[in-house]
C-alpha cells in the first residue's frame, strides 16, 4: 500500500488512518463524523444508511478492520472527513444514530457488504447520502 508523502504531523496521521485507526478518535466519533458529512444531515434514515455502509465494510474483509480505518480511508468518504469542523447544532442526532448503528442497527436496504463493482443496493441513490463503494 503507498500512501503520499506526508508534510505535516496531521497529514501523516491521516495517511496512516487506514492501517492505525483513528489517530486517537474514538470509533463513535468516527462514525459521527461518516453520518455528518455523507449524509448532508439528510434524515435519520440517511445517516443509518451511511453508517451501515461503514459497517458493511468494516465486516467484508476487504477494508480496514475498524470504522476510523474505513471512514479515513483516503478518498472514499468526503474530502476532509477527519478533520474538518462539525456544526454543534445537528450533533444531538448524529451522536444518537452513530451509537445505535455501532450497537447493530442496520438499514436493511443495505446488502450485507459492499460490492465490488461499486453499485448501490436496489432503491438506493446518491439523494440517500450513501457513498459508493470505491467512490
Amino acid at each position: 500500500m503507498r500512501f503520499p508523502r506526508a508534510t505535516s504531523p496531521i497529514a501523516l496521521c491521516l495517511a496512516l488512518t487506514a492501517l492505525l485507526g483513528a489517530c486517537g478518535r474514538s470509533p463513535q466519533e468516527c462514525m459521527e463524523r461518516a453520518m455528518y458529512f455523507e449524509s448532508n444531515r439528510s434524515s435519520r434514515d440517511g445517516m443509518v444508511a451511511v453508517g451501515s455502509v461503514v459497517m458493511n465494510r468494516v465486516e467484508s474483509g476487504q477494508y480496514p478492520r475498524s470504522v476510523c480505518g474505513v471512514v479515513g480511508q483516503r478518498g472514499q468518504f468526503a474530502p476532509g472527513i477527519m478533520s474538518r469542523r462539525m456544526d454543534s447544532r445537528s450533533l444531538p442526532l448524529v451522536r444518537e444514530t452513530a451509537q445505535s448503528v455501532l450497537q447493530g442497527e442496520r438499514d436493511e436496504r443495505q446488502p450485507s457488504c459492499p460490492t465490488p463493482s461499486g453499485k448501490l443496493a436496489a432503491g438506493l441513490s446518491r439523494r440517500t447520502g450513501v457513498a459508493r463503494p470505491g467512490g
